[in-house]
């Protein structure tokens, strides 16, 4: 298996990482309008962006070591997450678009994301607190999201919930540990 998204044969695969053996249909459902497909992929792949800027905001400044080890992996996730998403959007929007276009060429006012990613960072306690609110959010949305019309969203979804937002995964737990320690200090 290759991480550079290119298989042997130099067919670009859907996803980086993913078995050369995997394809899945890039074309929009029948029945559903493509921009209104790229705009959703643009909104989710927004919530990502924005949710890992912000936990990278306390890389430098988390209280202890392994706080800051995990929120930086998890921001790594969001931002993978947030390419793969982004770039579908672009795909779908025929504008020819890239993720970097997306991510950086817009500005604050053309972001689709939930407000609740965009808490500032100022205190730690506030950052756990929205990371719980949103994995428990994202486990039942993703969920629901593996079944979709599009294949690739669906696929990227049921990817997302097996790596790191099903119940009992690093975002659920990592936050309710932390928030337990912060509670009853």
């Amino acid at each position: 298996m290759s991480t550079s998204g290119v298989s042997a044969s130099g067919a670009q695969r859907w996803i980086v990482g993913a078995p050369e053996t995997s394809t899945v249909d890039r074309a929009a459902p029948g029945g559903v309008s493509t921009e209104d497909l790229a705009q959703y992929c643009l909104m989710l792949g927004d919530d990502a962006l924005v949710l890992g800027q912000r936990l990278c905001q306390w890389i430098p400044r988390a209280p202890m070591i392994e706080e800051d080890l995990a929120l930086s992996n998890i921001a790594l996730d969001l931002i993978g997450h947030a390419r793969v998403l982004l770039s579908r959007s672009g795909e779908l929007d025929g504008s020819g678009r890239d993720e970097d276009d997306l991510a950086f060429g817009r500005t604050e006012r053309e972001f689709r994301n939930a407000l609740l990613v965009e808490l500032p960072g100022e205190d730690f306690a506030v950052t756990i607190a929205r990371q719980l609110v949103f994995a428990h959010y994202a486990v039942p949305f993703y969920e629901r999201l593996a079944g979709c019309a599009d294949a690739e969203l669906a696929a990227s979804a049921a990817r997302r919930i097996s790596s790191s937002v099903a119940p009992g995964a690093p975002y659920a737990i990592f936050a309710a540990i932390v928030s337990l320690k912060i509670t009853t200090s």
